[in-house]
Parts: C-alpha cells; sequence; structure tokens
C-alpha cells in the first residue's frame, strides 16, 4: 500500500492544501498468496473519499487507525482531505469548502491516479462533523455514490440538537456537555439560514427520492452512549422512511473515541462497503462440474488452487490477478468442462414446513457440529417453537450434490457451515427459495453470522512475538476458504508491521496438507525442511494439530521449547495431546444460537435473503504449547 501525501493549490480554496491518500500496491500478502502480477495498464481502483471530525486533518485516520491495512487488503484507494473546521461548507470569507470536497477533489483524483469513476465503485464517509460532511456529499450527488459510511454523526438539521448528553441509550436533553461547538455548526441548525441551498440535506434527501434519483446506501454506526446519537437516530429513521436503504448499528458501551471509528472502519471495508475492484468488462463466474477439481485446473493452468478458485467466483479484479492469467484459468476451466451457472427456476415458497435443516461436513468431527445443533435447540426452546431440527451431512466442496434437499418442499429453511470456495461459488449462483444463513461463511446475498478470523491470526502472532519467538511457520488446510485465508493474513499483517530489521526475523511460506492428523504430519515434514526451522507455528484449524505434534515428537524437538503452536477451534484434540494446545475457542454454541434467530425471522417474514452479518469474537484458551505468560 502506497500512502502518499498530496500538496496542491485548490482553486475552490484559494489556498494550498493537503491530502493523504491510501493506493493500493504489490504487497507481501500478495506474495505470499502467489499472485505475481497484479499491475495492468488501465486498471482502476474503488475509492473511498472519508472526511476527518472537527478539529482533525487529512492525517487523522492514518495516525489514529488501521485504514492503511484495512484499504490494503480490500484493494480500495483512500483519499482524505483536509477541510479544518469548515463543517464542509462554502464560507463566506470565500473558502468554498464544500465545493472542493464534491467537485474539485475528485476530479483531481481521477485525473491524476487510477481511479474509478463508476457511481458503483465510489463511497464517502467520515466522523462526526466528517459524516455531516459525507451525508452531505452523498445527498446532494446521489447519482456519483453508492453508499456513504457515517460515523457517530449524521448531517446537522434545522430543529434537531447535534449534541445531547447520552449514557447507554438514555437521553438527557438537560445536562451540559461541554462539546465544543463552532457557530457554523449552529448556523447549519438554523431553517432560514440552509433553506434553499446545499446545506438544507434533510429537505434534498426527502425530494431525491420523489423524484427517483438513485438513492446511496447509508451505513451509520454510532454508540449509545454518543453525544451524536438522538440526531443518527431521527436521520436513519427517516431516510429509512423515505425509501432509502440504511443500515443502524448502535453499539452497546459505544462512545466518541478512535478505538470505535477504527473497529468501524474495519467492519465497513471488510463487511459493508461491498468493497472490491470491478472484474474486466464481460467476466462472468463459472461453476463447475462435480467430477472437475479446483486443482485440476490449477494444474493444467500452471496456477496456485487458490488463484483459480479467486477467478472462477468472479473476484479475480478484487484480488488484481493479472488479466493474462485470469484467461489463461478460464481456457484450462472450459477445456476440462466447466460451464456457466444456470440459475434454477425459483419454486413457489412454503414456509409451513417445520423442519429446520442444517448441513454439516460428512465428518463430523471436522467441525462444531453439536455446538451447532446445541445453540439452535437453544434458541427454539426459549423461543417455544415446535420446528424439528435436521443434521445433515455433505461432502465438503460438494454441497451442490445435496442442494436439492435446501427446498420449500422439505424444509422451511437452512443454515449451511463448513462451505469451501466451491461450495460458496455454487451458493452465490443459486437463489433457493427458503432463507438460508451462513455459519462463518460470507456469500454475496446471503446472511452470515461469523467469528472475526483476521483478528485470531492477528492475535495469535502477536502472542508469539510477546513471548520472543521471532522464526514462524503455518501449517493449513489445502482447501480455499475466507475463514482460513483472513486467519492468516492476520497473523502475516501483525508479523509485517513488527517493524523488524533485516535477518531479524523470518515468516516461511504457509505448507498445505489435507484437514486431517495424516494432513497435518505430511505438511509439517515439510516445514521442518526449512533451514532456520521455525520456533512459533499456527494451524489455523485444530483437525491438523495433532499430525503436526507428532512430527515434531518424531523429530525430537521438544513443544515448547523448540517450537511453540497454537491453533484454532479448541476441540477435545487439544487436550489429548501432550503437551496440551494453546487454541482459540469459537463461540460456536452462541454464534449458533444467532444464526437460528436470524433465520426464524427471516421465516416469520418471507425473507429469502439478506445482507446481515453479526461478528463475534474467539477467545483464546492457553495451554502449554504456547503459554499465556
Amino acid at each position: 500500500m502506497a500512502v502518499l501525501k498530496m500538496n496542491m493549490l485548490s482553486k475552490a480554496l484559494s489556498m494550498q492544501t493537503n491530502a493523504t491518500i491510501c493506493l493500493p500496491t504489490y504487497s507481501f500478502a500478495d506474495s505470499m498468496a502467489g499472485l505475481d502480477a497484479v499491475y495492468e495498464p488501465g486498471m482502476k481502483y474503488q475509492a473511498l473519499y472519508l472526511l476527518h471530525g472537527g478539529s482533525g486533518d487529512d492525517g487523522d485516520y492514518v495516525n489514529f487507525t488501521n485504514i492503511v491495512r484495512y484499504a490494503e487488503r480490500n484493494k480500495v484507494a483512500v483519499i482524505m482531505p483536509s477541510a479544518c473546521n469548515s463543517c464542509y461548507t462554502d464560507l463566506e470569507d470565500g473558502a468554498r469548502y464544500f465545493e472542493y470536497i464534491a467537485e474539485e477533489l475528485p476530479l483531481v483524483c481521477r485525473t491524476l491516479l487510477p481511479l474509478s469513476d463508476r457511481r458503483e465503485d465510489n463511497f464517502i464517509g467520515g466522523l462526526s462533523m466528517g459524516a455531516h460532511g459525507a451525508m452531505k456529499t452523498a445527498i446532494n450527488y446521489p447519482e456519483r455514490y453508492a453508499a456513504a459510511l457515517l460515523l457517530s454523526g449524521a448531517s446537522y438539521r434545522p430543529g434537531v440538537p447535534s449534541a445531547v448528553k447520552t449514557k447507554d441509550g438514555v437521553f438527557d436533553f438537560e445536562a451540559g456537555l461541554g462539546v465544543p461547538k463552532s457557530g457554523l455548526s449552529d448556523r447549519l441548525e438554523d431553517a432560514d439560514y440552509v433553506r434553499g441551498t446545499v446545506n438544507d440535506v434533510y429537505d434534498i434527501a426527502k425530494r431525491n427520492a420523489e423524484s427517483g434519483k438513485p438513492l446511496p446506501k447509508l451505513f451509520f454506526r454510532i454508540g449509545d452512549s454518543d453525544h451524536a446519537l438522538y440526531r443518527t437516530q431521527l436521520a436513519e429513521r427517516d431516510l429509512k422512511a423515505w425509501g432509502y436503504d440504511t443500515k443502524l448499528e448502535i453499539v452497546p458501551g459505544g462512545e466518541h473515541e478512535w478505538d470505535f471509528w477504527d473497529e468501524s472502519l474495519r467492519l465497513a471495508l471488510d463487511e459493508w462497503l461491498a468493497a472490491k475492484t470491478r472484474c474486466p468488462e464481460g467476466r462472468r463466474a463459472m461453476k463447475k462440474k462435480s467430477n472437475v477439481q479446483v486443482k485440476q485446473i490449477a494444474d493444467l493452468a500452471g496456477v496456485s488452487p487458490s488463484t483459480v478458485s479467486m477467478v472462477l467466483n468472479n473476484r479475480g479484479g478484487e484480488f488484481r490477478i493479472a488479466e493474462s492469467t485470469s484467461e489463461k484459468i478460464m481456457k484450462a476451466a472450459e477445456e476440462l468442462g466447466y460451464e456457466h451457472p444456470v440459475r434454477p427456476k425459483r419454486r413457489k415458497r412454503n414456509y409451513n414446513k417445520q423442519l429446520i435443516c442444517a448441513f454439516c461436513p460428512t465428518n463430523f468431527g471436522k467441525g462444531p457440529t453439536q455446538q451447532l445443533y446445541d445453540g439452535i435447540q437453544r434458541y427454539l426452546n426459549e423461543a417455544g417453537l415446535k420446528y424439528e431440527i435436521i443434521l445433515f451431512p455433505f461432502e465438503v466442496g460438494r454441497l451442490r450434490e445435496k442442494s436439492a434437499w435446501i427446498s420449500g418442499e422439505f424444509i422451511a429453511g437452512a443454515i449451511l457451515m463448513a462451505l469451501t470456495e466451491d461450495d460458496i461459488a455454487f451458493v452465490e449462483s443459486t437463489r433457493f427459495d427458503v432463507p438460508v444463513v451462513l455459519f462463518n461463511r460470507i456469500a454475496k446475498g446471503y446472511c452470515s453470522v461469523l467469528t472475526d478470523d483476521y483478528a485470531v491470526g492477528f492475535s495469535a502472532m502477536s502472542h508469539f512475538l510477546q513471548r520472543g519467538r521471532r522464526s514462524f511457520g503455518i501449517v493449513s488446510p489445502n482447501y480455499s476458504s475466507r475463514a482460513l485465508s483472513l486467519r492468516a493474513t492476520g497473523f502475516i499483517d501483525k508479523w509485517q508491521s513488527g517493524g523488524f530489521a533485516p535477518g531479524e526475523s523470518r515468516l516461511t511460506p504457509a505448507v498445505y496438507g489435507d484437514d486431517s492428523d495424516s494432513g497435518g504430519y505430511e505438511a509439517m515434514e515439510r516445514l521442518l525442511q526449512e533451514d532456520p526451522s521455525p520456533s512459533a507455528i499456527f494451524v489455523p484449524s485444530d483437525n491438523m494439530v495433532s499430525g503436526v505434534v507428532r512430527r515434531l515428537h518424531d523429530s525430537g524437538m521438544s513443544v515448547p521449547k523448540q517450537v511453540e503452536i497454537i491453533s484454532y477451534g479448541n476441540k477435545l484434540i487439544n487436550t489429548a495431546v501432550s503437551p496440551g494446545i494453546t487454541s482459540f475457542a469459537p463461540p460456536a454454541e452462541e454464534m449458533s444460537y444467532n444464526c437460528a434467530r436470524l433465520l426464524h425471522r427471516f421465516i416469520e417474514e418471507g425473507t429469502l435473503t439478506d445482507n446481515v452479518k453479526l461478528s463475534f469474537e474467539a477467545s483464546c484458551v492457553y495451554r502449554e504449547s504456547s503459554p499465556e505468560h
């Protein structure tokens, strides 16, 4: 990721001004993923214009959040201008800040940088005062922005106080706040001052909806103890009533501070804003026949299986895979018998069935099947519902072979777990006639209940570093999944940000094997051939950890004295081996409880698809393989 500092003479401002810009480049994560060619003439990036809050400047987000990392892994350019305490408004003294943000800056950036000018590729966001500016810009120029991210605020509004003392969602309109306010923000709450101007944001928003203009999606996120909550809730309520697609997330305990905004930016770029560099024109996702495997295409095309999955799932542009590589993969796929997906005909809805089907891997031990069942059953019991639960096994990577059962002819709804990239490609190309919720997976157009897998890998590396380890390895299953990729990416990102001197630390490229004891043994054997071999190993799947331990024992290496291990899953195997394995425990039962809760809501509402995504943190259970202290 290139971080650029642009200083320019602004015509609208009549003075020099600064902007900080994050621009995606070839990264260490790209090299670890085997992406050899990521630059193509004419390539364009999506752009997020990110506006600072009061008393801030263009450096705030780089200084106080992880925006650089979030933008890099989502391949999004981020433009952060400086606007002083202008409230993003044209000032009477001649500095036209709104014109600069809305007109001049996008034109300059698209002229000088490889940024897309397509509406679906452009977003705007901000926090506090910046939320006002972002909403104001998106409402005045709805044809330019697909979505706006509004953190801890909304546009100022006549008759509505901009700041109200708030604690745990309870408003105290009488109490003083001590929040600094400018005379300009007071004027933006004056109906006579804003009437008939670009500052009359809510009137413009309503007229846009009534006239049939394209409306941007509006994502609000704010804490329940934030002084801007009252204004934000009213804004979201009215905008939704006027026909805007809005999302409001009120976070318990959240306040007006940088930790909250950092978390919000991660959620926005990873989940909400549909960040993905657009694919070349004419590219269509493909689906494979059941007897053709991704590895066969990879071998024929001479690339890695993960690269094949990205291209076939129509995500080549997102990961900046070269067009020549994409064409080679598509040609190999066609030679082996791939065909474009055909959506099945929609069946008549039928939610009268009293069956909920949870699709699980055939090897029940490879996933948290018991916790999945327990969580669903707990929700049904607490809600007093009479649904029966069916656990339906399928071979991982071959969900399509059992898809006929995901039908209103048999069930009321389904929960899907342990999906591979092949399974997700199939799900994304199909629209079922019953509600479907995904357990710890993401697919376009579907609701998901997730573990923060990126944080797992990030925390694992942080722990190893705190314990003084400097040589690292990853032993991972040989199938593609977003969850595995995020755990590895978090692990790599934390190491990359360590600031090591040359030769001080080493991260060996990941080794892969079957998601089993034998697969872990064989992968660990290859890892031990590295010189020097790693002294700290991250195993993103518990199914491989016993094989990893066996191979270390067979080689005479002591755990944790010579090699420390952290795994993910916290299954019984972590206590059965010696020494016990430190492992991240996903809140699987709580996640499945929420899967059932969402599924029940969709069944009752008759909703087939939604984009709700709930995220839960995994906790680390420390054992002898990598002690806490």
